[in-house]
């Protein structure tokens, strides 16, 4: 990340389940210094909604049903 980077820290949430995609979309959004962009049920929303720019932070479910969640990274990454 950018030292110089000012205002919050952006983040992209992939989880496929709901309640833990709930619970953790709760916690980032109660913190000022962080702004949730973006909520992904699946691999192929994350990839879709992130082809319109980057984020700061990409918390990503390992275990998602479409895509194993290192290939995301891996996708993003690139």
């Amino acid at each position: 990340m950018d030292a110089a980077k000012t205002g919050p820290v952006t983040i992209a949430l992939v989880e496929d389940d709901d309640e833990a995609r709930k619970r953790l979309a709760m916690s980032i959004q109660a913190d000022p210094s962080l702004r949730l962009i973006g909520e992904y049920r699946t691999a192929a929303e994350a990839l879709q909604g992130l082809a319109s720019g980057p984020v700061d932070v990409f918390l990503v479910d390992l275990g998602l049903p479409d895509m194993p969640g290192l290939e995301v990274v891996r996708r993003i990454a690139a």
